[in-house]
């Protein structure tokens, strides 16, 4: 990306010298003119010159000259301070620290990115960066940017805490190594501390555990040496030595709460709960930012009965921090033992970005999709699942109930089969085989007899080797007449690779080998988005529901994609057909709620809103949007606020809908509480204009006209439209008397 701000300034630059130019030619002009020869030079001193010249000069022109040098002198002074470089640097890092208080965080990396280009050694510089890059959350900048100070000063400030913490946390035994080199010169004992990190990080723990005791025989009271030695013995399995160093190093330094923490872990294991629980009271009371020692808690006082306790505790520390990933997820958790399953999947739908990766997120939500009764969305994450290999027994059960309850006979009958085979299946799994019937005796044959000639094709998805996966694929297709599952392993394979045709093509004949199986259908679809084939999606969907008039799922799809095309009436037809056939179903008003407010029908979107919360009280969509019609039309604000703090609580880690809950308060006159429910909505999602201008509005109410102003600006700045913008620049011109 081009230095925008050198651009800018050789721009500047060009622009002064055509001035100069121009002054000089000018200033030439009139001294070779037969007036200045003639009058001029006459003059027996200089002064006697200025002072006839001023005489015969007009006042208009004495000011235009007095201009004229004084442009002259600025304009020779800027250019100086930009090309002068010491001059320049002290502009660069003055401006860094404008930016950063304007939070235009990518113009200051840039200008303090050319402050470094002017001295590279700056270590504030640095330093600054690393802190940019951190908070950015781009670790590997951080990094690279705290080693640059390491190597020019060991000791400035934080950096070494910083670069310790970055390493530590990615077990990085490299970097230890590294880090100890640089400070053998300084501070020799540091560097044997860091050396053992770097072999406990390697796994070597004899190695570190003989380095470390010959730094504890020098220095017996150094903490930091006997907590590693702690963690040393707890790697190599003996409790009582690492518990013995634990309680050494906290009667050193009682606000190590890293070890209170391990001792904590320690006493769980030996089955010392009581001592466990004061441990973590304990390290809550040194850092109350770590989230793990009060979810460990909460799942304690779980597992003890008190359940109300357990959730409080983690409720708590999700509203106390904002909302922690952590405890979010162990909330879920908590609830699925409680059967309380809507509300664990509400908050597994928010994770979903930051856990979609992690095992016992996907199998635990996997486990509600089921439970909930939405196949198609619990076989996207069991998919992931076999991705990462070593299902166990609950996950391939439920994979086989998934797999059977979209249609796959084949595939739901091998992972039952193979449960049955090693004697892992329970009365219900046989039971779901034994239904099956003759058809599925049938089926099993056939794909046993496939299974045995294709086990590996299993092994290749699971790998992520879609070259061998592809080739296995369609080889087994040449081989049997059951081609369905192959296309679409084939199709798989070619998708992962970006060869959207034949992924295309493959899902096609997957899907026509099967019409009843959806699967292939929705990928097929989202093959067709990916190519914006839009036209031919809605297509294949148009067909599948004339064949399956009563099929929701894919009538539900059709519906978001007319809608998403500008066809609304449309769409509201088929969520009506939807909404007819199965009656117990939110979405289908929720989705009906959503087109009619799109077409200004609002009366009537309340109602269907209203509709799929009476069927589904957890339904987080309807409840937020139905709380918005009420804070908009200021009536039923009662029920209105009701709605917006449930879905609040459904979905703590949403901006909308704290924003629509500060919105009822606003409309209410509870200004502070709208103010405090604005800041979270705006700090979820900084870049909704909305928000800063209702913001704007409360702040308004309370006379805190600066507020008021600063949200108003932020509202205006972000480049979006909405209706009220109009409104807030009247706001701001408004304000200018008041907090001038």
């Amino acid at each position: 990306m081009p230095d925008k701000a050198l651009l800018v300034e050789k721009l500047f630059f060009v622009v002064i010298l055509i001035y100069i130019f121009i002054v000089v030619r000018y200033s030439w002009k009139i001294r070779t003119s037969k007036f200045y020869i003639k009058y001029m030079i006459r003059a027996d001193s200089f002064w006697d010159a200025i002072t006839w010249w001023y005489l015969r000069t007009s006042k208009i022109k004495l000011i235009f000259s007095i201009l004229l040098i004084s442009g002259l002198a600025t304009g020779g002074w800027s250019v100086y301070s930009r090309l002068d470089p010491d001059k320049r640097f002290h502009r660069l890092i003055n401006n860094t620290d404008t930016l950063v208080k304007q939070q235009k965080f990518d113009q200051a990396v840039i200008d303090m990115k050319n402050a470094l280009k002017l001295r590279p050694r700056y270590t504030r510089g640095h330093f600054f960066l690393a802190n940019l890059y951190r908070n950015r959350g781009e670790q590997v900048k951080a990094e690279r940017s705290l080693w640059n100070v390491m190597e020019i000063n060991v000791d400035y400030k934080h950096a070494l805490g910083m670069l310790d913490e970055m390493l530590a946390s990615k077990r990085d035994a490299d970097g230890m190594r590294r880090l100890a080199d640089l400070m053998y010169e300084n501070y020799p004992e540091k560097s044997r501390i860091y050396r053992a990190k770097g072999f406990l990080y390697s796994d070597k723990y004899d190695e570190a555990k003989v380095i470390l005791e010959d730094a504890l025989s020098t220095n017996p009271k150094n903490w930091e040496i006997l907590r590693l030695l702690g963690d040393i013995f707890v790697q190599k399995k003996e409790p009582a030595r690492a518990i013995a160093y634990f309680q050494k190093a906290v009667l050193i330094n009682f606000a190590l709460w890293e070890a209170h923490f391990s001792l904590a872990n320690l006493y769980m294991e030996l089955g010392k709960t009581d001592l466990a629980v004061s441990k973590l009271n304990t390290t809550r009371s040194l850092n109350s930012d770590f989230s793990l020692p009060t979810i460990t808690l909460a799942n304690i006082y779980f597992n003890k009965g008190e359940k109300d306790r357990a959730i409080k505790l983690l409720e708590e520390l999700i509203n106390k921090k904002g909302g922690d990933k952590n405890a979010e997820f162990a909330l879920a958790n908590l609830y699925i033992k409680m059967e309380r399953l809507q509300e664990a999947s509400n908050i597994f739908g928010t994770l979903e970005n930051d856990y979609g990766s992690h095992r016992g997120f996907l199998s635990s939500y996997s486990f509600v999709l089921y439970r909930l009764k939405k196949p198609e969305m619990a076989i996207k994450r069991l998919d992931k699942l076999q991705r990462i290999g070593n299902m166990t027994v609950a996950e391939r059960r439920i994979l086989g109930r998934v797999q059977f309850a979209l249609g796959f006979a084949d595939a739901g009958a091998s992972t039952l089969s193979v449960l049955r085979t090693e004697g892992k299946a329970n009365e219900q799994d046989i039971l779901i085989l034994k239904d099956a019937g003759k058809q599925f005796a049938s089926a099993m044959k056939k794909f046993d007899k496939i299974k045995t000639k294709h086990a590996d094709l299993e092994k290749y998805y699971a790998d992520k080797n879609y070259d061998a996966l592809i080739e296995g694929a369609s080889k087994a297709i040449e081989e049997n007449s059951s081609k369905g599952p192959f296309y679409n392993l084939l199709a798989v394979g070619h998708l992962y690779k970006g060869n959207l045709d034949l992924a295309q093509d493959n899902f096609l004949l997957a899907y026509k080998s099967n019409t009843r199986n959806i699967a292939p259908l929705m990928n097929l679809v989202t093959v067709y988005s990916k190519m914006k084939k839009h036209d031919e999606a809605q297509k294949i969907l148009i067909e599948h529901n004339k064949q399956f008039p009563k099929e929701i799922t894919t009538k539900l799809a059709l519906g978001k994609l007319l809608l998403n095309k500008g066809r609304p009436l449309e769409a509201y037809s088929l969520f009506r057909e939807s909404a007819i056939i199965d009656t117990k179903a939110s979405l289908p008003h929720q989705l009906m709620g959503v087109t009619l407010r799109i077409v200004g029908r609002l009366q009537e979107s309340l109602i269907e809103y209203e509709r799929a919360i009476e069927l589904n009280p957890e339904d987080a969509t309807s409840l937020n949007d139905a709380a918005s019609f009420y804070g908009d039309a200021k009536a039923n604000l009662k029920r209105g606020k009701d709605y917006a703090q449930r879905a609040v609580k459904l979905l703590p880690r949403s901006g909308s809908s704290h924003d629509t809950l500060g919105w009822v308060n606003y409309q209410m006159g509870n200004y502070k509480e709208a103010v405090d429910n604005f800041k979270t909505a705006y700090e979820l999602n900084p870049n909704f204009p909305l928000t800063s201008y209702r913001m704007g509005l409360a702040w308004y109410k309370l006379k805190r006209y600066k507020e008021a102003e600063n949200s108003f600006k932020i509202a205006v700045s972000i480049d979006q439209k909405f209706l009220e913008k109009n409104d807030a620049i009247k706001k701001l011109e408004e304000l200018k008397g008041l907090t001038g």
